[in-house]
């Protein structure tokens, strides 16, 4: 309760309870609670401007998190401390603990195995990519240099063959820009590699983190017959399951995607049951943010598409435009028989997008994403697995957005007929 006030921004009810579970804790000797409760409230203190009690909790959550071997607590604790010493200007105090921080980040990527067969396969991917670029790189630099060096002996001994010489520079030229245009490749594998890692390391962590204690905290809000807060913590857990498992799902696909094994089996599907489906599964979230959700779809219009990649690309679609809709705002799915094929639609009265994010919409890139309007955090992943998994089906999509008025991602995908 006391993490679902701090989270809210309720700082005064968000201390009181975590001191009162800390008291507890303590009392019982359960030491995992008393080390996350001090780590909390050295963030919460941390939050409200007072250094030194912030460093007073995080100090001893980070040494009960060193004895009892919690790294994510070892990590949140250290991130504390040096961010509370760097606001009280004392650099050298800070230094130690951001050390550590960066130390103890990378090795959570073995926190569920899921992430690390994932990081595995994605790593090996990578590398194996970035040594083929370098290896065109190597051998188209020994051909420019040999071509050019030959170009320069031409031009000197034989001034008749001065055309042949302009050729041969000619083909450098393109050499530099088959290289450029690599380098740029290596550039952006490196990017969305990074990118991929950030996900896997903090946006897939959060939820799972979330399950951390659920049991204590069930059993310690029904001894307090807090049933209120217990149907809050409820539907916290529904909505980090979903996100879990919405975010795994798309690190799969695309992970399949990038390896071009992922599994294409075209058929004639009904377009409305599908979206009907997809649907439900937002309800709920739909409902908490008093989101209007609907679907104008005619019974018996069919697309020519493997099934599971349009369950993905409405799921994410209809997941991205809840994410950046406020309450009282509406979500809209429709669709309709065009002449160059079937066009889905999905609209919502959402805040919308810059023209600086809305360019590189469909790019894995770090640093783009927007945050919901309920401070949901975007991966960037999800739309980015849309763009893959349209052209795949041999679709096309494209995107509208004004600020503050909403966002349209317009689909157009196959008819069987087309499809034969």
């Amino acid at each position: 309760m006391g993490e679902l006030y701090l989270h809210d921004g309720k700082y005064e009810e968000s201390q009181k309870l975590i001191e009162e579970a800390l008291t507890t804790s303590e009392q019982i000797g359960d030491n995992d609670i008393a080390m996350e409760c001090n780590a909390l409230l050295g963030n919460l203190n941390l939050k409200m401007n007072r250094l030194e009690k912030s460093i007073k909790y995080s100090e001893k959550a980070l040494m009960m998190a060193e004895q009892f071997h919690v790294i994510d607590t070892e990590v949140d604790a250290a991130e504390t401390l040096a961010r509370a010493y760097k606001k009280l200007g004392k650099y050298r105090e800070a230094l130690p603990y951001l050390e550590t921080y960066y130390a103890l980040k990378d090795s959570l990527i073995n926190l569920e195995n899921v992430r690390v067969l994932t990081a595995k396969d994605l790593r090996y991917k990578f590398d194996l990519e970035k040594k083929e670029l370098e290896l065109k790189q190597a051998h188209q630099a020994s051909l420019l240099k040999a071509e050019t060096q030959q170009t320069r002996t031409v031009a000197i001994a034989i001034g008749a063959l001065a055309l042949l010489g302009f050729g041969f520079f000619w083909n450098a030229r393109r050499q530099n820009k088959v290289i450029a245009t690599q380098n740029q490749q290596l550039e952006q594998i490196n990017r969305t590699k990074d990118r991929i890692f950030s996900i896997i390391g903090h946006d897939l962590r959060k939820p799972a983190i979330a399950f951390r204690g659920i049991t204590q905290k069930v059993n310690y809000l029904l001894k307090k017959k807090d049933y209120e807060t217990l149907e809050r913590l409820g539907n916290e857990i529904e909505k980090d399951a979903l996100s879990l498992n919405q975010l795994t799902d798309n690190l799969l696909s695309w992970a399949l995607t990038q390896k071009d094994v992922m599994p294409y089996n075209p058929k004639a599907i009904e377009v409305a049951p599908l979206v009907e489906e997809q649907l439900s599964i937002f309800e709920k979230i739909a409902a908490e943010k008093n989101i209007k959700l609907s679907a104008e779809i005619p019974n018996g219009l069919s697309v020519f598409a493997d099934e599971n990649a349009l369950r993905a690309i409405i799921r994410n679609l209809v997941d991205n435009a809840l994410k950046y809709t406020p309450e009282g705002g509406s979500v809209q799915i429709a669709a309709e028989e065009s002449d160059q094929g079937i066009k889905i639609v999905v609209n919502d009265t959402g805040i919308g997008m810059p023209e600086e994010i809305l360019h590189d919409i469909f790019l894995l890139k770090d640093g783009k994403s927007q945050q919901g309007t309920s401070g949901e955090k975007g991966t960037g992943l999800g739309l980015h697995l849309v763009h893959e998994l349209v052209h795949l089906n041999k679709g096309e999509i494209k995107v509208a957005s004004q600020l503050n008025k909403g966002t349209k991602f317009e689909i157009l995908m196959p008819r069987q007929t087309q499809a034969a």
